[in-house]
């Protein structure tokens, strides 16, 4: 590269994790998301330095398919391990990879957009969603389930129904559960659990805590699909909620929400069933190894 900036972003890929994406500052000139692909690198950090050291085809066609397209770079220094390069005007703020999938990549641009790459072509097909955009969380438990924040607003998406939203909510919704906003606070992570079910952990910049959402389905909020209360009786979840459930067509809708298909959106509608907050600060990885959260 040929400016010194600051990094922003970085994720690997789930399905391959030779693919490596890289969210930078805005540099005139130079583009501000790189993808590499890190198994290219390989023969340089072989210690043998072998003049027949070299990727075979039976290694590159064992990695998942389908690839991520190499891009014809016209630039004398371009680097042979960089795929693709793009937002040459932009910041790229927050990265991620849909978890099942080689190349599907969403990226925060500017704090305006997000953005949905496929980047199976050299010329990538893309998908743009006016949304302030500092963190993106993918499921990995419904791998098509997304989240971002930006100004203190959590969405939650489904990657094939965008751009529409499935679930828009704020601090201001857990007022129940004695949350008291902030001016001028945001959110600046967040993280979905990887052993629970449609448990979301948001943190506030220079909060002391990190709070936790329940998403659950809207059709049937009372069952849990992978059975994990069912020996609660329905009133005693009623009485652990701080509110009673909503559906992001209804209350949602108040929200600024707009549906575009009515009956797709009300079939994967979510309701916010819970919410809580931790004593102190702990960290958000700690969530995704302890299912008691």
């Amino acid at each position: 590269m040929r400016n010194t900036r600051s990094c922003n972003a970085l994720a690997f890929c789930n399905a391959d994790p030779n693919y490596l994406a890289v969210g930078l500052d805005k540099v005139r000139g130079d583009s501000s998301l790189i993808i590499w692909d890190i198994q290219s690198a390989t023969p340089l950090l072989s210690p043998s330095k072998s003049p027949h050291f070299n990727l075979t085809e039976d290694i590159v066609e064992a990695r998942p398919q389908p690839r991520i397209a190499r891009a014809e770079v016209g630039h004398h220094r371009a680097d042979g391990r960089v795929l693709q390069q793009h937002a040459p005007t932009e910041i790229v703020s927050a990265l991620a990879f849909l978890p099942q999938s080689t190349h599907m990549l969403l990226a925060g641009i500017s704090a305006r957009w997000l953005r949905l790459f496929d980047l199976r072509s050299a010329v990538p097909a893309t998908t743009n969603i006016a949304t302030k955009v500092y963190g993106i969380a993918t499921s990995p438990i419904d791998p098509h389930q997304i989240a971002c924040c930006g100004d203190g607003i959590i969405t939650v998406w489904d990657a094939r129904r965008l751009p529409h939203p499935l679930l828009t909510f704020t601090e201001k919704d857990a007022a129940a559960d004695g949350a008291r906003p902030r001016a001028g606070s945001f959110v600046n992570h967040i993280e979905f659990s990887s052993s629970r079910r449609g448990l979301l952990a948001a943190h506030e910049k220079d909060s002391s805590y990190v709070r936790f959402w329940d998403l659950r389905q809207a059709q049937g909020s009372e069952s849990n699909s992978d059975g994990e209360r069912s020996g609660e009786s329905s009133q005693s979840r009623a009485a652990k909620r701080s509110w009673a459930p909503w559906t992001a067509g209804s209350a949602g809708a108040g929200n600024g929400m707009r549906h575009g298909n009515v009956e797709s959106q009300e079939a994967l509608a979510l309701v916010l069933s819970d919410t809580r907050k931790s004593v102190f600060l702990v960290f958000l990885s700690c969530m995704c190894a302890d299912a008691s959260f």
